[in-house]
């Protein structure tokens, strides 16, 4: 129980830690309010979308790698169980978050070209 308890502290820094920094980006957060214009816009969008589809990769990565970490694990069968489930399920949801964000980083580097 403990390890769980350890492993649930680690997951929340982490995660307060990237949003944290995602939001004291102000560059970001103008270039994600204001549609895109020009192809410098799109270009800038999908530099975007390439990074956080790169940085939902990651989060899958460590999910699938806890997942794991938890099915070898001689814990309570029960919460082994329970936790791998939930691992696994992060790493699904973030998996689909980076194939979204490649899809509109693909969508604005086509609109980029269009609008050239």
């Amino acid at each position: 129980m403990r390890l769980v308890a350890v492993m649930l502290a680690g997951l929340l820094a982490a995660l307060i830690s990237t949003s944290v920094g995602l939001a004291a980006d102000p560059t970001r957060e103008d270039r994600m309010m204001k549609l895109p214009e020009t192809p410098a816009d799109h270009a800038a969008l999908a530099k975007i979308y390439d990074e956080n589809a790169a940085e939902w990769r990651k989060e899958a990565d460590i999910h699938r790698k806890m997942a794991a970490e938890y099915k070898k694990s001689r814990g309570d069968p029960k919460d082994v169980a329970t936790m791998e489930k939930h691992c696994a399920q992060l790493a699904k949801d973030a998996d689909k978050l980076a194939a979204d964000a490649k899809t509109m980083a693909d969508y604005h580097r086509l609109r980029g070209k269009e609008a050239k």
